[in-house]
């Protein structure tokens, strides 16, 4: 649910940009910036979806926003709502190609 809903709000916002380019000939048609805070939007919108909409595991309901290291695999640190901010940095910052 929270990851085809980013899906389809990145390909909103790509559509958009290359309409603006195409119809009015800007170049850029959405500033970077912009661009930047409607991607974190729509990043945090979906994982939202998921934290409030996942079945929760009932022996550990904190493990839908838990993040843990490679080298410590049984020490867990709960993000909480912080999970918001996290995850859309992870998803808005990794390369797309």
């Amino acid at each position: 649910m929270g990851g085809d809903g980013g899906d389809r709000g990145y390909g909103l916002l790509g559509f958009l940009d290359d309409y603006s380019k195409v119809t009015n000939r800007r170049r850029p048609a959405i500033s970077g910036r912009v661009r930047l805070l409607l991607e974190f939007a729509i990043a945090m919108a979906a994982i939202a979806l998921i934290i409030l909409f996942a079945p929760k595991p009932p022996e550990s309901p904190q493990l839908l926003t838990s993040v843990t290291f490679p080298v410590f695999k049984q020490y867990f640190v709960d993000l909480n709502w912080g999970y918001l901010a996290f995850g859309a940095f992870i998803i808005v910052g990794r390369p797309t190609r």
